[in-house]
This record gives structure tokens, sequence and C-alpha cells, in this order.
């Protein structure tokens, strides 16, 4: 009655023809509530027919999103490992380069250890002999180094109380008995040729050490010992000498006689501050406040030594260093005295009288032959210092792992201004040491 159906829907005549709620309110209310559902159906109806094409537009969008999201994924993954291949291509590439550099500076350092080898060869090429000249000696020192230090050994803890005659019988006793046990020695030993130092004598000299064969073995034997010196000195040569040889400046020798009331307390600043001490004019018994002294009584404490002396704990200087001398011609001492120092006999004798006056008498007479002597010691002293420096020097680079070249360049460059073969037994000791 209300409605009928149309090509392009359904269609409502009386609404269409303006009639409105007031015609249907007027034929029935019955037919409000079933007109109102099928309005509402009309309209859902309208608005399905717009919104089904959307929704489907809706769905087929989903599944494109859903596609290329899969597919965004995967270039994604594909440029994870793209980028991942080309930071280890990146990190390949600094590992080549710096492979090329190492290699590059690598062959600088051939080329310039060649050119340094070069250069050093050709500046100790004729010291090939001289070094296999080295070599035996060391092996032969090394084969006598028992028996010369036994020998020295002995001289300088026996041999000091007595005359050079006495000294040289009983040396030639001991030698004799060396050579009974077959022990190898050197030819011609002696403990001065085993322990002198030509520049340290001439020091000596210079400081007032008589020149002949006796003094300058006392003054080894005072200088080596382990025990104290305590020096027969009638002629006081032995004092002068210590007096100037121990005053290179105003603080380091304190000089007291045996009978002076304040030798504790003298001793006891020399002990601390680490000068020399020089007690004269004893007698045939010592202080017992000496004995801890005596006795060499030091303990270590931390990277110092202490020593006990008297009712104090005193610090010990590195440098102390204790001299007794004594003007009785011919003193006897008691053992337990004597087992406490080192004895040493500096009496003049008419052989080391002799050879005393010889030796001034060539310096008075020959003077030049004095002076070119002393400039030999000099300049021998001098060589051996430059070969100390460079040893110390490899021995250095060595333990602290440097650079070999900045060895090889020092020795080059030490060769030029000297005789090659100042270096080439530093360059030999290199080679043993390490």
């Amino acid at each position: 009655f209300f409605f009928f159906q149309a090509e392009d829907g359904i269609r409502d005549p009386l609404w269409s023809r303006g009639l409105g709620d007031v015609y249907k309110r007027q034929v029935s209310l019955a037919l409000k509530g079933l007109y109102m559902w099928i309005d509402a159906m009309m309209k859902y109806h309208e608005n399905l027919k717009m919104v089904t094409p959307l929704r489907l537009q809706v769905s087929e969008i989903k599944a494109k999103l859903a596609k290329v999201r899969a597919e965004l994924e995967a270039f994604a993954k594909e440029l994870a490992d793209i980028d991942e291949k080309l930071a280890n291509l990146e990190e390949d590439k600094k590992r080549k380069e710096k492979e090329e550099a190492d290699l590059i500076a690598n062959i600088s350092l051939c080329e310039k250890r060649l050119d340094n080898s070069k250069k050093l060869l050709s500046g100790l090429e004729n010291e090939a002999v001289r070094w296999s000249t080295t070599i035996d000696t060391l092996k032969e020192e090394y084969q006598c180094l028992i028996a010369d230090c036994l020998d020295s050994a002995a001289v300088v803890a026996y041999a000091g109380v007595f005359t050079a005659e006495y000294r040289r019988e009983l040396e030639n006793d001991w030698i004799k008995k060396l050579d009974e046990l077959n022990l190898r020695r050197s030819k011609g030993l002696t403990m001065v040729k085993i322990l002198k130092d030509d520049v340290t004598i001439r020091e000596w000299n210079v400081a007032g050490l008589p020149s002949d064969s006796l003094s300058v073995e006392n003054a080894i034997i005072a200088f080596e010992a382990r025990r104290w010196p305590l020096m027969i000195d009638p002629q006081t040569q032995a004092n002068k000498f210590i007096r100037k040889f121990g005053s290179k400046d105003e603080s380091s020798l304190i000089t007291f006689k045996a009978s002076d009331g304040s030798i504790v307390k003298q001793l006891e600043t020399a002990i601390e501050m680490g000068t020399w001490v020089l007690l004269e004019n004893i007698g045939e018994k010592l202080d017992p406040a000496l004995e801890p002294l005596l006795q060499l009584q030091r303990i270590r404490k931390g990277e110092g030594k202490q020593i006990q002396f008297g009712d104090k704990q005193l610090t010990y200087g590195d440098h102390f260093d204790f001299f007794l001398t004594t003007t009785l011609p011919n003193p006897h001492y008691q053992p337990e005295i004597s087992v406490r120092v080192t004895l040493l006999n500096f009496a003049i004798t008419p052989a080391g009288l002799e050879e005393q006056l010889l030796n001034i008498l060539v310096l008075q007479e020959m003077p030049d032959l004095q002076e070119k002597k002393n400039r030999l010691v000099t300049q021998n002293a001098q060589s051996m210092k430059e070969l100390q420096e460079i040893e110390d020097k490899v021995l250095s680079m060595l333990t602290k792992n440097q650079d070999f070249d900045q060895l090889i360049l020092s020795l080059i460059h030490i060769s030029e201004p000297t005789r090659p073969e100042r270096i080439s037994y530093a360059v030999f000791c290199l080679k043993k040491k390490k």
C-alpha cells in the first residue's frame, strides 16, 4: 500500500508526494512504528550500498599494506645484512690499510737498518781480528777467575801486615799451591794486577801516596778490604795520604786522635753524615766503644742501614769510611783486635825507600817522560770511561726494551769522532750479553 518496488530501489509514493508525518499520524498510529522501522531500514540500505564498496576497498588496502609491510621487512633485513657486510668491508679496509702502512714502515725501517749496518760495518771492518783476540782473552780470564780471585782475596785478607819481601814470598807460596791443585791462573799473577786501576792509582799518587809497589798494594787493600784498615805508619805517609785524598771538600773528612774525649760523639755525627773518619795515634789497645763499628754490626731497615753504636740506633751513611793509623813502628795487637781490622804495614823499608827515591829521580830528571805517562793514563782512562758509558747505555736500552736502531745510531755517532776500537768492545759486549 505504501511502497512499490522500482528498478532504482524501494520508493515511498506517499512520502514522495509530500504527505509526511501528518498523513502517517492521521491514517494510523499503529503504522507509525512500522513506518519508522521501514524508514530506518531504507536509510540503512542506502548507507550500506555506500559502505560496502568502501569496506571492500579497505580490505584490499589492508591486504596490500600487509604485503607492503612484509616486503618492507624483507628489504629492511636485506639492508641490515648489506650494512653489516659494508661495516665488515670497512673494517677489512682499515686493517688492510694499517697492514699496508706497517709494511711500508717495515720496508723503510729495513732500508734504514741496512744503511746503518753498512755504515757500522764500514767503520768497524778491521775489528774482526781484535774481537777474536778479545774473545780468547775473556775466555782465558774466565778460566782463571777462581784462582785469581783466591790469590787476590788471600793477599787482601792476610798479607797486609807483612813487608814487601814477605808478601812476595807468601803470595808465591799460594800460587804454588794453586798450581799443585791444578787451578788455572793468569800468567804473572799478582793481587795488584787483578785489582789495580791505573787512573785511581794516579789519583792516589797526586794525593800524596808514595809510588812504590808496597804503598800501592797497601792502598788497594785499604779500599778493597771488608774490615776497616789499621795502618802501621811510623813515617806518617799513610796519614798524609788519607788526609789529602779524603779532604776533597771541607766536610768530607773528620780527623781526631784516640785520646780525644769526644770520640764517640764525633763518630756518631760522622756515621750519620756519611763522612770519612781518620783516627790517629792509636796504641796497642782500642777503645771498647768502637766495638760495634769494628764488628760492622749493621742492620738493614727499609731502604737504608742502621748500626747500634753505644746506646743509640744510628742511620748508617752510605759513604762513611773509617781509617785508623798508628805511629808505633812495631806494635803488637791481640788476636781479638787483629781479626776485627785489616792491618797494613806502611813502614818504609830500604827497598821501598829505594823505589820511592828512584821514582822521584825519574820525575826530576825526566819530567817529560812522567808527563807522557800521565797523559797516556788520562787518555786511557777517558777511553775506558767512554767504553763504560757505552756499555751502560747498551744495557739500559736492552733492559728498557728500547729501539735497537737507536743504539746502532748511537754507536755510529760515537764511532765517527773517535777511533773504531773504542766502541768495538762495547759492540762485542752487547752481542755477548744479549
